[in-house]
């Protein structure tokens, strides 16, 4: 999995559990302008700390 890591630890505790589950975890230490972007290339497969609210009544006004 190709990791997107903004400056927060939380993607590196992540890349590590897939670790050692077996699976390859590449963390590629970017801004997160550049993360968007690589996951809407396909570039970057996992981005932990983005959260966009889908509902609009927990919106503020």
């Amino acid at each position: 999995m190709r990791f997107g890591v903004p400056p927060w630890p939380g993607e590196k505790v992540a890349a590590q559990l897939i670790k050692a589950m077996g699976y390859e975890a590449r963390q590629n230490d970017l801004a997160v302008s550049v993360i968007l972007e690589g996951l809407t290339r396909n570039d970057l497969e996992v981005y932990l700390r983005g959260w966009w609210c889908r509902n609009t009544s927990m919106m503020p006004a």
